[in-house]
């Protein structure tokens, strides 16, 4: 059983906090939307979960252990993918063969699974990393993704990552799929309607800090905004997010 803890996790970037005492919980079979403004630590809290980072203060526990950057075991059952994320080789076969034997997944047929999500999203095995648009790399990194499926996903502004409509329903009808079969979902928004559409539990940052962490119809429900200001210590931006769920 996935247990993902938050315990009072910071970051400290250019002497400004940009997450502070974060604490939460989450377990397998969950999609997490994490919502909140630009500037609002999201994408520095992914990080954080995926050992990318260090914590300024507190920790990230995976099944009880400290999530740590050097720890292959814990980077193997999750993958982080970020808008703008270049390949880890110079083509579409280096990179996918990279992954493939960094996180052990060469199983027979496994070439088979990848060029079946290539034809998918209309891609090759032979296009090299500058003849791709940002959509096509962020395709080339969901072929990686569904071809190996750690237990935990990391998607880092999916919606805003280049990609066209039906890469998106492709990605939405797995989320829902991988969940399902037992996975976590972590992803991160501005938008309301990703979380109240796809996530069974929402957090909402604002300025590092969070403002919010349950269901989507819970903070729906609850008052962050009088009328269109914010409440005390909210920034201006985040009556925009609330007002739209």
């Amino acid at each position: 059983m996935l247990r993902i803890e938050l315990k009072q996790v910071g970051r400290i970037f250019h002497w400004r906090w940009a997450v502070h005492q974060v604490t939460d919980c989450w377990t397998d079979a969950e999609i997490v939307c994490v919502l909140g403004p630009n500037g609002s630590g999201k994408s520095t809290l992914l990080k954080l979960v995926g050992g990318v980072i260090r914590p300024t203060e507190g920790q990230v526990d995976w099944d009880g252990s400290r999530v740590r950057a050097g720890a292959l075991g814990q980077k193997r059952q999750m993958m982080l993918l970020a808008p703008d994320q270049r390949l880890v080789g110079p083509d579409v076969i280096s990179h996918l063969s990279t992954l493939l034997a960094v996180y052990e997944h060469q199983d027979a047929g496994v070439w088979t699974v990848a060029k079946g999500w290539l034809d998918k999203f209309q891609l090759s095995l032979r296009l090299s990393q500058n003849e791709l648009s940002r959509g096509q790399r962020m395709k080339i990194w969901l072929t990686a993704l569904l071809t190996i499926r750690p237990m935990l996903w990391l998607l880092d502004e999916p919606h805003q990552s280049g990609l066209d409509a039906r890469g998106m329903e492709l990605l939405e009808q797995e989320i829902a799929e991988h969940r399902a079969a037992g996975g976590t979902v972590v992803f991160t928004s501005q938008c309301p309607a990703h979380a109240t559409q796809l996530a069974n539990r929402v957090l909402l940052l604002d300025q590092g800090a969070l403002m919010f962490a349950g269901c989507p119809r819970q903070l729906a429900s609850r008052q962050l905004v009088d009328g269109d200001q914010p409440l005390d210590g909210a920034s201006d931006n985040l009556g925009a997010v609330v007002r739209g769920l």
